[in-house]
């Protein structure tokens, strides 16, 4: 399980803005409309844009967090009671749910923290330089 972050670094990993992110990941403002895009290698990817893709990858993350969770309660379920969970039960569950996840607020994630594991290519690239 992952650790708990504290407060501090909470509001840390908070003021990160999303341009530093995609300057980290390789991103450079568009001369064309450096307000709202930027050019990843030959392709152009708008704030907006970044911002939906974004959230799409916090549900995913957020599925498959919540697939792990279910899962570690079923295998505990089978472990107590002897057997496999009815599927009448298993039927009325989905990793899907939620009702508990503000989706209009603010996500900030500490990208720099898992980038050799997020973008594998960025860690050979450090590598490479590193060598040179």
């Amino acid at each position: 399980m992952a650790d708990a972050m504290d407060k501090d670094e909470i509001a840390r990993v908070r003021a990160v803005p999303l341009e530093a992110v995609l300057q980290r990941l390789g991103a450079e403002r568009d001369p064309k409309d450096p307000v709202h895009n930027w050019r990843w290698g030959a392709s152009r990817i708008t704030v907006t844009q970044a911002v939906a893709d974004a959230l799409s990858l916090l549900a995913n993350i957020v599925m498959a967090w919540n697939t792990a969770q279910m899962q570690q309660v079923l295998d505990h379920w089978a472990q107590r009671r002897g057997g496999s969970v009815p599927p009448e039960l298993i039927g009325r569950i989905a990793p899907t749910r939620t009702e508990g996840i503000n989706l209009r607020g603010i996500f900030r994630f500490p990208v720099e923290r898992y980038i050799d594991k997020i973008l594998p290519s960025a860690a050979a690239e450090k590598t490479t330089v590193g060598r040179a």
